[in-house]
């Protein structure tokens, strides 16, 4: 019950390595199935002969199924370019069992390279199986190694959550059907990326056999809609099928049986709406399940960082979805004013080797998404490095994965050879592309603009390398580390898998974003009013002010400034802690600096944020009228009130966009729009049902999460 795809040579493969000398190896694609080949060595007629088995299932072949063949190049250091691809119909193997044939390799433009590839193909049928069925279903189920013998057993489903629902506004609750038997979960208030981390059990007296067999059906139903349109997506799987594929870094395929603990840990599984196409994916939800005998306890799961699990590779999906990819390109142009990392032992010419303390950092940047890592070239001795070069994933889509890590890393080499993280930045792509069917959707895309890295702090002590999870990002920076120069676009592909590769950037990239680099003059005043509750008082104290780079005077390459107030003598309080007397004057530092001007970003904010708070107000209002218990008519009232000025503010029109602006400001300002003209189109709908009632109150207080979901800013990252 397989299909064996023999791959058995290449002919007249072009050269695409600079070496002059290219290995190979070949990748098929077989009913969501990847299988690769080995490596042949230095050849542009490699002989493969490799065989590559994929498992079938009950129904067999199905007429609609594709062998698709690429081949690649071998590189150490990254994945290597593609040399082609082609794809032959597996409709021929209906009908004779073996073929061989010879097929042209295309480029990823679709024109034929002049490259062919000799595969052989060798269908093995399911017994009873009519090959004239276009039919396809999972794996096959080992039923000779499941008991017949029926006894109590439960079934535990832990829900984590959902991500990326379609459906806008959503109050999402999840539905489990198992037989006749159905529980849900708490309905989410107003998101489409609810987090519920519940169990649901179901306990049955079945034998293992019919276990296996039962089919589960996880529903997403919207509790705002009453009709048939609550239905957001659904996902029905056999049970046994789910053990067959395990998630990453669990158990090892099993199979149920009386003595063992069955777990599955956080899969990933795709909805989509039984009555419209399969390929409009609906959202996913992240789910556990493990099924216990009488008296058999719980595994507990290993700690897993989650963002390990969040994988294409860990996803159920129905048998009609087919991956697409896309590529997601970082170009990353430059670094500025990065931080002294440690100090170097050097050699004075003329003399003996001495060891002499001087400042140097030596960064790179890596990058890290969906379980796939790659890095930048390296700039030895540089504050300001300049990088140009793409990092390119290759992405399917849609996807779990949200979050894109960005680390400054500083080789080290020379002292305990474990490179130092400078700064990390977590950017979620879901803040920087809106996934809609309508026209304001739109992909993943950022800056060009400055990302700043904070971490802890810059100077070198001792005691501060136990502070270095402040860099890793995990806990946020509490000193300026560096900025780094960037943008983020996607860009169609034409390859199948996930990878990652390195490239240089073109050469008019740098042409292309200077306008994005001009600078204006800002100045930072800070007056010192007092400073109390200090701890010591044995020596003399003084203050600086910096902003970025601009003031930090340990940094070798800021420009001196007034950033630092003059040394101060404590004084005793008279019970525990020191203080600072400037009764004679406060001190007052003032600090120039030159950044780009994002003021019309900060405009916006502070507009849409002048909403929520004036908002806020008036619920609290409402709130202390229904806790006072006052009457009907004046809670009415106030709530009337709060969602008229509601509607009004979200009537506004947000401020213009300067004449340089990238593509995100742009998205962001029309998407702005259309949720607030949604907000207020809702709340002028509640007010024609008022109720003096919590419920109300509650549903009220849904307005606030949506002006919250406005006011995201993923570019104030860069200031």
């Amino acid at each position: 019950m397989s299909l064996s795809v023999h791959a058995v040579k290449g002919v007249n493969l072009p050269l695409l390595e600079k070496s002059g000398s290219q290995s190979t190896y070949v990748t098929c694609f077989f009913q969501g199935y990847t299988l690769t080949s080995k490596v042949f060595d230095n050849s542009l007629n490699p002989e493969w002969n490799e065989q590559m088995d994929f498992p079938v299932g009950k129904m067999g072949v199905s007429a609609d199924d594709d062998v698709t063949i690429e081949v690649f190049t071998y590189r150490t250091d990254a994945r290597g370019k593609s040399v082609g691809r082609c794809s032959t119909s597996a409709m021929g193997l209906l009908v004779t069992p073996t073929i061989t044939t010879e097929l042209k390799l295309k480029d990823t433009l679709g024109n034929e390279t002049g490259a062919l590839t000799l595969i052989k193909m060798v269908y093995d049928p399911p017994p009873g199986v009519d090959t004239e069925k276009e039919t396809r279903t999972a794996a096959p189920i080992k039923q000779d190694t499941l008991s017949i013998i029926p006894d109590t057993y439960q079934m535990r489903f832990t829900i984590h959550e959902c991500r990326k629902l379609t459906h806008w506004p959503c109050n999402p609750v999840v539905v489990l059907r198992i037989g006749r038997d159905t529980r849900s979960t708490q309905i989410a208030n107003n998101t489409v990326d609810p987090v519920y981390e519940e169990m649901i059990p179901f306990v049955m007296y079945q034998s293992p056999f019919d276990i296996a067999q039962m089919v589960v059906d996880i529903s997403i139903l919207n509790t705002l809609r009453v009709d048939e349109a609550s239905l957001v997506g659904e996902f029905k799987f056999v049970v046994m099928t789910a053990f067959i594929s395990d998630p990453i870094g669990w158990e090892e395929p099993a199979y149920l049986s009386t003595d063992t603990c069955r777990t599955m840990f956080k899969k990933w599984v795709m909805v989509t709406h039984p009555a419209e196409n399969p390929k409009n994916i609906k959202g996913f939800v992240s789910l556990s399940m493990s099924i216990l005998a009488s008296g058999q306890k719980m595994i507990i799961p290993p700690r897993i960082e989650s963002l390990l699990l969040d994988v294409m590779s860990n996803i159920m999906r129905p048998s009609e979805v087919y991956a697409q990819y896309q590529k997601l390109v970082i170009r990353v142009h430059k670094a500025e004013d990065l931080t002294q990392m440690s100090a170097a032992p050097v050699s004075m010419d003329g003399q003996e080797s001495k060891l002499v303390k001087t400042a140097y950092t030596d960064p790179y940047v890596t990058l890290s998404y969906g379980g796939t890592k790659a890095r930048t070239s390296l700039e030895y001795s540089n504050y300001n490095p300049v990088f140009m070069e793409d990092v390119l994933f290759n992405i399917e889509v849609p996807t779990i994965c949200t979050t894109l890590i960005i680390t400054l890393m500083d080789r080290d080499i020379e002292f305990d050879g474990i490179d130092d993280p400078i700064g990390t930045i977590f950017l979620k792509l879901d803040l920087i592309g809106y996934q809609s069917n309508d026209h304001f959707g739109f992909d993943p895309q950022f800056g060009p603009c400055y990302l700043n890295f904070y971490g802890r702090p810059r100077e070198i002590k001792e005691a501060y390398e136990k502070l270095e999870h402040l860099n890793l990002g995990w806990v946020p920076g509490v000193a300026f580390r560096g900025r780094l120069f960037l943008e983020i676009f996607t860009k169609p592909s034409y390859s199948m898998g996930a990878f990652v590769d390195v490239e240089d950037s073109p050469a008019d990239a740098k042409s292309k974003v200077e306008l994005f680099q001009n600078r204006s003059s800002f100045i930072l005043l800070v007056g010192f009013i007092e400073a109390t509750m200090l701890e010591r008082g044995d020596q003399a104290i003084q203050f600086e002010v910096s902003i970025g780079d601009f003031g930090n005077s340990m940094s070798p390459t800021a420009e001196r400034t007034n950033s630092l107030t003059a040394f101060t003598q404590p004084m005793y309080d008279g019970t525990k802690y020191y203080y600072c007397n400037w009764d004679e004057g406060r001190p007052v530092c003032l600090v120039p600096s030159m950044w780009e001007d994002c003021t019309y970003r900060l405009h916006t904010l502070n507009l849409l944020e002048r909403i929520l708070l004036r908002f806020e107000d008036n619920l609290e209002k409402c709130q202390e009228l229904i806790q006072l218990e006052s009457e009907e008519k004046d809670i009415k009232a106030a709530m009337k009130r709060a969602l008229k000025e509601l509607a009004a503010d979200c009537g506004i029109k947000l401020p213009n966009l300067p004449p340089v602006h990238n593509n995100l400001d742009e998205k962001l300002l029309h998407l702005r729009h259309f949720k607030l003209g949604k907000i207020a189109e809702r709340a002028r709908k509640a007010i024609t049902g008022i109720k003096a009632t919590w419920a109300f109150y509650d549903h009220m207080c849904s307005f606030k999460e949506d002006i919250i979901d406005a006011c995201n800013e993923p570019l104030s990252l860069s200031y």
